[in-house]
């Protein structure tokens, strides 16, 4: 398997159109691009979580993970960029 090249991760609480315009937009102008995206749920309603599932289940270079408890920004952040093992990590707010 060849290793992506960058890791992005997305924080998520809440906003559910805020968060489709980002993905969509990271889809969308990333075609050419190897990397990984991570959507941090940092403890969402659960209408924002089966949101986000749908995206997992649709795209392979989506991963979802769910905080039980809200962490906030910077320690979504934290626990994102150490799900990966790219070189390089970019972290994205989806407002």
């Amino acid at each position: 398997m060849i290793p992506k090249k960058c890791d992005i991760v997305l924080p998520i609480y809440n906003r559910p159109n805020y968060v489709r315009e980002c993905i969509n937009s990271i889809l969308q102008n990333s075609t050419n691009c190897s990397y990984n995206l991570y959507l941090v749920d940092d403890a969402s309603d659960s209408y924002t979580h089966n949101f986000l599932e749908q995206f997992q289940l649709e795209y392979k270079k989506i991963s979802l993970h769910q905080h039980s408890i809200n962490l906030g920004f910077i320690r979504s952040c934290n626990f994102g960029a150490a799900l990966g093992n790219s070189p390089y990590v970019l972290l994205i707010n989806s407002d």
